[in-house]
């Protein structure tokens, strides 16, 4: 839409990966640090289509066992786009990595 992060979305005619997930971060991303877990949930009728690699490895888990995985979370200078829905207060760390993040830019 922005043309910020290449690539394009898709829709489609029903909910794409609903549900709470858990997403491990890869490389150094504006919420996490490499290999840091972030919670949260996702519902969405379109599915994005990168031209770069995704950075985050996300997971739905359910009583212990993986039921789906696959990559998300896109970053491009300091803009991050994901589908996954995140509450700060779940990992106030990571409030604390976006903050040190925005006033690197600044």
């Amino acid at each position: 839409m922005a043309d910020i992060i290449p690539g394009h979305s898709k829709m489609s005619k029903r909910l794409t990966r609903f549900g709470y997930c858990e997403a491990r971060a890869m490389q150094p991303t504006l919420l996490a640090a490499p290999g840091e877990i972030v919670r949260g949930h996702e519902f969405h009728y379109s599915d994005f289509i990168p031209e770069t690699p995704a950075v985050m490895a996300c997971r739905k888990v359910r009583d212990g066992r993986v039921l789906q995985e696959w990559t998300g979370g896109w970053q491009t200078g300091n803009t991050f786009a994901s589908y996954l829905h995140v509450h700060f207060a779940q990992r106030p760390e990571m409030l604390l990595h976006w903050l040190a993040a925005a006033r690197r830019v600044s």
